[in-house]
């Protein structure tokens, strides 16, 4: 049987047809969450221009108690980069870039296969990315490739280029690499979902040390990164009813 026929089998178009109208017409929650996203942007980006000091000194200070005299950074990198990108930096580049993939794809899927959670999760979402906009505009906090002489900026180095698409390199602290896919994972496990919990636990424990080898993040952007995101989930999930409606799935 040819490609061409079995996609006009009946039982596809049964499945698909639902699918596609869902994604054709979507609902006030996915143009909610689009322009919440837009909104949330353009602040971030208007973060690092204010007059507050740039925090460097202190969070170092904290980063090598971590590391025994050393920051993580400095310790993973000179265990493991030999001077060039090989196989460990091309993977960890793969995982760090995934981050803008997998939790957009993870938001779909619960917007059109999921749609009786949809406004649930939409909360959620809005609730991790506009709380993180707080630190971002009262610490402003310059990345382990900008504050440390010897780190070395990896993703630059596998790519070739100079990454300069940041509008706004000062929001390390708390690291959203972290609190988006974290906050999916405690989501996910509140909603009962164990698999895709599980999947988004491992995911968030990739992405940590992908971010901190990398030279992006610290590990205090990294731990406080969890920690919004589990207070948000933790918030939400005491929030009032028109705020975490029931599911069929509670009744």
């Amino acid at each position: 049987m040819s490609v061409a026929r079995s996609l006009t089998l009946p039982t596809f178009r049964r499945h698909a047809r639902p699918l596609w109208l869902r994604f054709r017409r979507p609902t006030l929650t996915f143009w909610t969450l689009f322009f919440a996203n837009l909104l949330f942007v353009a602040l971030r980006g208007l973060a690092d221009d204010t007059p507050v000091p740039h925090q460097r000194a202190s969070v170092l200070d904290v980063e090598r108690l971590f590391g025994g005299g050393r920051t993580p950074t400095e310790r993973l990198q000179g265990w493991f980069y030999s001077g060039h990108a090989g196989p460990v930096e091309w993977f960890f580049v793969g995982v760090h870039t995934s981050w803008y993939l997998v939790p957009v794809a993870m938001t779909l899927y619960i917007l059109l296969i999921h749609k009786p959670r949809s406004q649930r999760y939409a909360v959620m979402w809005t609730g991790v990315f506009f709380v993180s906009l707080v630190p971002f505009f009262l610490v402003p906090t310059e990345p382990p490739w900008m504050a440390l002489g010897g780190a070395h900026r990896i993703a630059e180095i596998v790519r070739g280029v100079p990454v300069n698409a940041d509008t706004n390199p000062l929001a390390a602290f708390p690291s959203l690499h972290i609190a988006v896919p974290a906050a999916q994972a405690f989501w996910l496990r509140s909603e009962r979902m164990n698999r895709w919990a599980l999947v988004f636990s491992v995911y968030t424990a990739l992405v940590a040390f992908a971010v901190v080898y990398l030279g992006e993040h610290y590990v205090v952007d990294v731990l406080a990164g969890v920690l919004l995101a589990y207070g948000v989930v933790r918030i939400y999930l005491r929030a009032p009813a028109w705020l975490a409606p029931e599911t069929a799935a509670d009744r």
